[in-house]
């Protein structure tokens, strides 16, 4: 074939080197196909003694959340959530003893909630909804005494509520809406007199409410609709001063 004078002949890459070469331009942008890839992540691996805080936020990121996070010991903040990470939470999880918050919102992980979690002593913050989460809520979870805002609505938990975890007497926000739970509330939910918002509206909860929650002054706004809760609802009920939303459906209060 005749060369047409002041043409250039286009360089062709073989496929592994365009691969790599479209790898590359997505790392040196703001997100790369994996948490792996993603250059915030390799870069806290790469401080792992110092690294305190990784918030990959919204990143179009898929795959799943890496074992080797568990070498990251410093970190206090962990922010994986509006992604589309699937999976289960690696049990590495429970050598994050640093952990303050960590918040995988709007995700698609799945399997049961470690039970490692049960040392994360300073977890203070820990939102888990929106994503398939199965099995039974852990009675670990009561050991996280420091905890004010645990949020595990809108996933596939099943059992019951522990007593357990009643014992977080720093709980103010607890959300577990939109699941498959299963048994009465317990009564040590009196204990939690910090406690400003429940909510479990969506699950097949049985029995009656507790009376002791008359003793939970700072609540305002409860919702235990959509349940199966029988009896009467409680007097104690008229304590709650501070209240601002309280739902129970009429066909619950038999």
């Amino acid at each position: 074939m005749q060369k047409l004078e002041g043409t250039r002949t286009a360089t062709m890459l073989p496929c592994s080197w365009l691969s790599a070469v479209l790898l590359l331009a997505a790392c040196l942008g703001t997100y790369c196909a994996t948490i792996e890839e993603h250059s915030d992540y390799t870069a806290c691996l790469s401080a792992s003694s110092t690294c305190t805080s990784l918030s990959l936020t919204s990143q179009d990121l898929t795959g799943t959340i890496p074992t080797e996070i568990g070498s990251l010991s410093m970190l206090t903040l962990v922010y994986f959530n509006t992604n589309t990470l699937t999976g289960a939470i690696p049990t590495e999880i429970g050598l994050l003893t640093h952990l303050i918050t960590f918040n995988t919102l709007s995700n698609s992980l799945t399997g049961a909630i470690p039970t490692e979690i049960g040392v994360l002593t300073r977890m203070t913050n820990m939102h888990w909804c929106c994503n398939k989460f199965t099995n039974k809520l852990p009675t670990e979870l009561g050991k996280l005494t420091a905890m004010i805002s645990l949020h595990y609505y809108s996933n596939s938990l099943t059992g019951r509520v522990p007593a357990e975890l009643f014992a977080m007497t720093e709980l103010r926000k607890l959300q577990l809406q939109s699941n498959s739970l299963t048994g009465t509330i317990a009564t040590e939910i009196g204990v939690l007199t910090a406690l400003t918002y429940v909510n479990t509206h969506s699950n097949s909860l049985t029995g009656a409410i507790p009376t002791e929650i008359g003793v939970l002054t700072r609540m305002t706004y409860m919702h235990w609709c959509c349940n199966k809760f029988t009896n009467k609802l409680p007097t104690e009920l008229g304590k709650l001063t501070a209240m601002i939303s309280l739902f129970v459906p009429q066909q619950e209060t038999l």
